[in-house]
């Protein structure tokens, strides 16, 4: 990771874009696949899309949001933080960290609409047995069903 790290490092002050993009990407894909990233490794990359992000280049644009919005899916404090950003990008007068912010702010909202309706519970009333089921339903798991008894 101390590698990647120094080229994240390198990259994310080029002028090349494809170098500047490369670094963001590659913070994405260590907060994807590290999971045992450090708190402060995370700190430190949103500081990192903070401070360089600010870049009309379309691909870095895209890496830039890429990376911010994977933070914010890392867990419930790094959401909040993330969206902090992406709040302060979009009232930015510059126009890449406007999208940016735009871009992320999206992006969450969407999980939040099919976190909500991706799960839902009903209660099934059998045929005059004297129990009924209740079945859990979600997009990602089988089918539970409990039983049991009412008066």
């Amino acid at each position: 990771m101390d590698c990647q790290n120094a080229l994240i490092e390198g990259w994310v002050t080029s002028s090349q874009t494809y170098r500047k993009r490369a670094a963001f990407t590659l913070i994405a894909s260590s907060v994807i696949h590290e999971k045992k990233l450090t708190d402060d490794m995370l700190d430190y990359y949103l500081g990192l899309i903070a401070r360089y992000s600010d870049d009309e280049r379309e691909h870095v644009k895209k890496a830039a949001s890429w990376a911010l919005r994977e933070i914010g899916k890392r867990d419930f404090n790094y959401n909040e933080k993330a969206l902090l950003l992406a709040h302060e990008f979009a009232e930015s007068d510059s126009k890449a960290l406007n999208w940016i912010g735009k871009d992320t702010i999206k992006e969450f909202e969407t999980l939040v609409k099919a976190r909500r309706a991706r799960t839902f519970d009903f209660i099934e009333v059998s045929n005059g047995k004297g129990y009924c089921q209740l079945r859990k339903h979600s997009m990602n798991s089988k089918s539970r069903e409990f039983k049991f008894l009412y008066g």
